[in-house]
């Protein structure tokens, strides 16, 4: 009996790598995407039914003479849903697949209402950059971020007690710390501190405004195969185990291998 070939692939451990190379893609060309969710059961045989048309798994070489010869490149990313145990699943193109006879409904990330999301809180957005040009960056999606100006209301004008507010502000504070979330953190600081003021309650100001928020800077982020975590997540453990989170520094940014 001939054994089924492996279909599993590396996963990024922090929601960071996968949002940093995913705008990695999308700045080279990868705008367009289709999407889904689907159970860790199916999550294989999706990617490989999928990579049978869309090639996933090419060299840079292979990538570089389907460009020249005017095909399109595609890529896949995979992450466990927040608050769930499926998975969110995307795949990028260089060309909108749907033109050219492929059976799939299309978006345009660079479209502002088509724009690619992750985990139902962020989105990837070309914003303008000071004497340079436009980059991409993710943002928290409009709806959340009045959700969350309205908890940090609610929780300043009604509690007698700052206990919740402060939970709120140290939970954002954890947010991916790209370009355009760091900007919309500062504006629910400021938000904060005018709340505060207008019922006249007694805070240090500077406690909130100087709060420190981790920028995502390049680097490589580590992986670890799928397999791993689809097994975690059948046991029904947290996708991800803290030393491969956390490896120790001499392997910190190194790609855990497959077993």
């Amino acid at each position: 009996m001939t054994e089924s070939p492996d279909q599993s692939f590396d996963i990024y451990v922090h929601k960071n790598g996968l949002m940093h190379n995913m705008l990695v893609q999308i700045s080279k060309g990868y705008v367009y995407y289709f999407s889904g969710t689907i159970s860790p059961q199916k999550l294989h045989s999706l990617r490989s039914k999928l990579s049978e048309t869309y090639h996933f798994d090419l060299s840079k070489f292979q990538k570089a003479r389907r460009k020249k010869s005017g095909k399109f490149n595609a890529t896949f990313f995979a992450y466990p849903k927040h608050g769930s145990t499926d998975f969110e699943w995307y795949v990028l193109l260089t060309e909108d697949v749907s033109l050219i006879g492929y059976n799939e409904k299309v978006f345009d990330t660079r479209n502002k209402k088509q724009r690619i999301i992750v985990s139902e809180r962020f989105e990837a957005i070309l914003l303008p950059q000071s004497g340079s040009k436009p980059a991409w960056t993710w943002r928290i999606v409009p709806s959340y971020f009045l959700e969350l100006k309205q908890q940090i209301s609610d929780n300043i004008r009604v509690n007698k007690s700052l206990d919740d507010f402060y939970f709120i502000l140290k939970n954002i504070h954890k947010f991916p710390g790209f370009r355009g979330i760091r900007s919309q953190i500062y504006q629910l600081r400021k938000h904060s501190v005018g709340e505060l003021n207008r019922i006249k309650k007694s805070v240090d100001v500077d406690k909130i405004m100087n709060r420190y928020i981790r920028y995502a800077r390049f680097q490589k982020y580590p992986t670890i195969n799928s397999k791993f975590v689809i097994d975690r997540i059948a046991e029904g453990k947290s996708p991800f185990k803290d030393d491969w989170k956390y490896p120790e520094a001499q392997t910190r940014l190194v790609s855990l291998e497959k077993k």
